[in-house]
């Protein structure tokens, strides 16, 4: 089961084949998770961003968010087995 109780922000997509993909934050930052039969395969984007903030998912591939801790827009790429996380833009104080 999804941790919704848990989660402040949450986007739903569809990858590629079809398959629901989630994008939400908890307690350990931005998180995806992908429907895998009848459970839910959970990855870590950046466990470095903070629980609260806004989240947005292209597809299964990239996923947006701002990182509350450096005052940062970015966008997370998935490569391989990881993601590759690159800054957009920076807040001004």
């Amino acid at each position: 089961d999804l941790p919704f109780d848990e989660v402040k922000v949450q986007v739903l997509a569809l990858d590629a084949d079809g398959t629901p993909v989630v994008a939400f934050r908890d307690a350990e930052g931005v998180q995806l998770a992908t429907r895998e039969g009848e459970g839910w395969r959970f990855e870590t984007v950046d466990s470095q961003a903070g629980s609260s903030g806004s989240v947005s998912l292209g597809d299964a591939t990239h996923v947006s968010y701002d990182d509350a801790t450096q005052n940062t827009l970015k966008v997370a790429a998935r490569e391989g087995s990881g993601w590759r996380i690159e800054p957009i833009e920076s807040s001004a104080g």
